[in-house]
């Protein structure tokens, strides 16, 4: 299988970054977001270290503010992972087995446990319709793909990764020409179908040691 880190990782390298070393002044300009408003903020101090390479290289910045040394470490180039986001069928509503509100509840306290862990969930997009209505926003179709890019705007498809443990996921994400990962202990579904499987990996907890370590080497 292709390396899907290696593949994404390569087009985020930038390529205009003036030369810096250790000991040279820097100011670096960082968006910082209050609230629903963004705004530029400068930290102005000295190169103390440069560590890493490639899409994961970072630089340690220095400074003083009222007597107080303050350092913070900066990515040169854009991060490997930039939104997360879910995409799930949910006909049990459409069949009166839960509510809008029920799954809503499901999905705040998902998020706030990955958060308490350090994680992060961007957004949660579900569609509740059957599967004989064969809604433009139930999975294989794309329509929840198209409704989070809206959302997000600097969303590539052909830069994401689509996660998932069931065929509908995969050609969702072929679909929208994206990588995809196949959460799977066996390889069966990888060989009928290796046109929609670049990746294939035991669990979640596999794929996420997967991307952690790509991203440090």
């Amino acid at each position: 299988m292709a390396n899907l880190v290696d593949k994404i990782n390569a087009k985020h390298i930038k390529k205009d970054i003036p030369e810096f070393r250790v000991g040279d002044t820097v100011r670096v300009d960082v968006w910082v977001k209050e609230g629903k408003k963004e705004r530029i903020q400068a930290f102005e101090g000295v190169v103390i270290a440069k560590r890493g390479g490639g899409v994961s290289e970072t630089f340690s910045v220095r400074k003083k503010s009222y007597g107080i040394g303050i350092t913070r470490i900066f990515p040169v180039n854009a991060p490997t992972i930039d939104k997360i986001v879910v995409v799930t069928n949910q006909q049990g509503i459409g069949k009166g087995l839960m509510s809008e509100n029920d799954l809503e509840q499901v999905h705040s306290y998902m998020k706030k446990e990955i958060e308490q862990c350090g994680g992060r969930i961007d957004a949660v997009f579900h569609c509740p319709s059957l599967a004989k209505e064969n809604s433009i926003d139930r999975k294989p179709n794309v329509g929840m793909g198209l409704k989070a890019r809206k959302l997000f705007k600097e969303i590539r498809f052909k830069d994401s990764i689509m996660v998932g443990d069931s065929l509908s996921d995969l050609v969702f994400g072929k679909r929208l020409k994206m990588h995809t990962v196949h959460i799977s202990s066996s390889p069966s579904t990888a060989r009928k179908h290796p046109k929609r499987i670049d990746k294939v990996c035991n669990n979640l907890l596999e794929f996420a040691k997967y991307i952690e370590n790509e991203k440090n080497i």
